[in-house]
């Protein structure tokens, strides 16, 4: 492995070799390792195929498809698949049964752009439509009920750019955090690599620069490591004058020293902006549950308003909107 070479590239080759790239689903950063299966959760996901991760930049926990899991899951519907025929025929189903029971597939959740969606279609047809708009006033939906309910829909649409544009800052600054890490690390690892062959003959001054421990991969053990290294270095001179023989002066330990603070700031500004992004998740999700109940009730009045009319029911889109 080269010198030069970064750490996130380090880490998608690891998990390359496990034959997938798995980007942390929370800030997105690449820099992601293989988890011990710890708890009842992790052995329950193996049964799919499934094993944990961890983020090394903003700690979250998360499953995804483990080495070779694409193929075990396709061998496992296979297994499930011929389970299910020998049963539904045991059951006297026959083929109708097989077929039926295929052809019901989950109906996949209703995402927020969904939601919203629907929620737009309903509302801008019947402003528009005069022959709607008289159906449903009679039910109590005036004109200013149907702008409160339009007003709803731009709060929460709304909302949703909010949070749309706080988590690409966030994924943005994951960026940044990733570059000023990889330059910090590759200094250190540098730095690293020199104290070993200048000390490689005084286990005492290794032992205190932590020279022959493993590297650590969360964020926050690896600042911890490399402040130590950099203390002990710029505290002894004995080190100092080790490291002058390869012409690694006190200035140049202080000045690859000075990366480590524009990675805590960097850490600190991930942390505050992912309680930004919660904070505005929270504010998106109230607005749509308030217009998802003006939509639901709209609903069942529109179904009243229009019975005996279903092209104009159908226009609204109503079944498909609503969660």
């Amino acid at each position: 492995m080269s010198e030069g070479q970064s750490l996130e590239t380090r880490s998608v080759q690891r998990n390359r070799q496990l034959h997938v790239v798995v980007p942390c689903p929370r800030c997105g950063s690449s820099k992601t390792r293989v988890s011990h299966r710890a708890t009842l959760a992790d052995q329950l996901w193996s049964l799919v195929y499934k094993r944990p991760y961890r983020c090394q930049v903003c700690q979250a926990r998360f499953h995804a498809a483990s080495r070779g899991g694409r193929r075990k899951r396709k061998i496992l519907r296979q297994r499930l698949l011929r389970v299910s025929l020998v049963f539904l025929a045991v059951m006297g189903l026959g083929l109708g049964g097989v077929l039926l029971v295929f052809s019901l597939k989950p109906q996949p959740p209703y995402s927020v752009q969904s939601r919203l969606d629907h929620a737009q279609t309903a509302l801008d047809t019947t402003l528009t439509n005069a022959q709607i708009r008289s159906a449903l006033a009679g039910y109590g939906y005036t004109p200013e009920r149907l702008s409160q309910g339009k007003a709803l829909y731009e709060a929460a649409l709304a909302a949703q750019k909010r949070q749309q544009t706080a988590y690409a800052d966030q994924l943005a600054i994951t960026e940044r955090l990733n570059q000023v890490w990889d330059a910090a690390d590759d200094s250190y690892q540098r730095l690293v690599k020199i104290a070993r062959v200048a000390f490689k003959n005084n286990a005492g001054l290794g032992q205190q620069l932590a020279l022959d421990s493993p590297r650590q991969e969360d964020i926050a053990l690896w600042l911890k490591q490399v402040q130590r290294f950099y203390a002990t270095a710029l505290q002894s001179p004995q080190v100092l004058q080790g490291l002058s023989i390869y012409s690694i002066t006190p200035a140049k330990v202080q000045a690859a020293q000075g990366q480590l603070r524009a990675v805590e700031e960097m850490v600190s500004t991930l942390q505050t902006q992912k309680n930004r992004v919660r904070e505005v998740n929270e504010l998106r999700d109230r607005a749509l549950k308030v217009l998802d109940d003006w939509i639901e009730d709209f609903t069942a009045i529109a179904e009243v308003a229009l019975e005996g009319q279903p092209q104009l029911l159908n226009s609204l889109e109503l079944k498909k909107g609503v969660p």
